[in-house]
């Protein structure tokens, strides 16, 4: 006896079955979609290599609240080690901002150029 598959087995029509067939190929064939799904499936070392690689705005809020914090520390006491510490940040938190900026970017420019 052959399986039959879910939408076979689910009482749909066949012109019901058909147009869920179209929307699943058109949904397959969505990469940013794919990409998006695949990204809540992370565990482990790929959640946080994710994390920063795709920085978010808030975290780009705490970097830049931790780097004033260590600038005004550093202003005060000039001590090497934080004025180190600062300079490391700041390093961190221009490269994430950038990733983010160029992000922002271009789903700004892929939204424009989509047809409405």
């Amino acid at each position: 006896m052959p399986e039959m598959s879910a939408m076979e087995s689910s009482g749909l029509s066949p012109r019901e079955a058909q147009a869920l067939a179209q929307i699943e190929a058109e949904l397959s064939a969505d990469t940013r979609l794919a990409r998006m799904l695949g990204a809540m499936r992370l565990r482990g070392f790929a959640r946080v290599r994710y994390a920063v690689t795709h920085p978010r705005g808030h975290v780009m809020f705490v970097l830049l609240t931790a780097c004033f914090a260590l600038l005004v520390a550093g202003a005060r006491t000039g001590s090497p080690a934080v004025i180190g510490v600062l300079g490391a940040l700041w390093i961190v938190t221009l490269a994430l901002g950038l990733l983010l900026i160029f992000r922002w970017v271009r789903r700004y420019a892929s939204q424009r150029k989509e047809p409405s």
